[in-house]
């Protein structure tokens, strides 16, 4: 799975996830051994905020033809001014 959220533990405050990173065992489990007041972007009754990798891949939209042109105008843009 995929934090959606930071997740900072407090104190320090330092984050120990962010959006996008991937969460493994170790990341659960060192969670698990935190002795803090709170942890900001946690809910014990409602846990993490996550991401479904294969939900993130299907969800992707193809390429904007709008934006092809537009991106292909500054190519050539970039081309013209080098030379």
């Amino acid at each position: 799975m995929v934090s959606a959220n930071f997740v900072i533990p407090y104190p320090p405050g330092f984050p120990i996830m962010v959006p996008g990173q991937v969460i493994d065992a170790q990341t659960i489990e060192f969670m698990r051994k935190l002795d803090v007041k709170e942890i900001h972007g946690f809910s014990a009754t409602l846990g993490l905020k996550l991401l479904n990798p294969a939900f993130l891949q299907s969800a992707k939209t193809p390429s904007n033809g709008a934006n092809d042109a537009k991106h292909a105008k500054r190519k050539q843009a970039r081309a013209h001014a080098a030379d």
